[in-house]
């Protein structure tokens, strides 16, 4: 079933499909395209990491960092008993919400800030066509 969302003033694409995610929204771009064709990204490193993981104890965190929408996070929250995903990017972060909580996943904690080895404040490019590709512009 496909439904459309408004979130920060931009259209999503509601995914619910019965593949590695449960429900999944998404917004029109490169990343967003590949979800709505195939239902998943990066599957065979989500696949790794729950190989590696399995059977472990899960009291542990997993940090996602620049999470985006979600995919590890939502993927891999059953194996840890705390998520914290970073993502600083608006409308990636309000997808995330969106995301977390269409899963009922209560074990996550979302943070909207980037993560790197100095506290400063820098400005974000967002990619129009590609969410994933946003990045860091160091200013001076």
């Amino acid at each position: 079933m496909f439904f459309l969302r408004m979130i920060a003033s931009e259209a999503l694409t509601y995914i619910q499909r019965n593949t590695e995610f449960k429900n999944m929204y998404t917004y029109p771009d490169t990343a967003g395209k590949y979800f709505w064709l195939y239902g998943s990204w990066e599957s065979w490193n989500i696949k790794i990491i729950q190989k590696h993981f399995l059977g472990a104890p899960t009291n542990g965190t997993f940090l996602d960092i620049g999470a985006n929408l979600g995919c590890y996070t939502i993927n891999l929250s059953h194996m840890f008993s705390k998520v914290i995903s970073f993502e600083p990017a608006s409308i990636a972060s309000s997808v995330l919400y969106a995301n977390v909580e269409s899963n009922s996943i209560s074990n996550c904690e979302i943070i909207k800030k980037g993560v790197g080895d100095q506290n400063a404040t820098l400005n974000l490019n967002i990619t129009a066509n590609n969410s994933g590709l946003s990045s860091i512009k160091y200013t001076t």
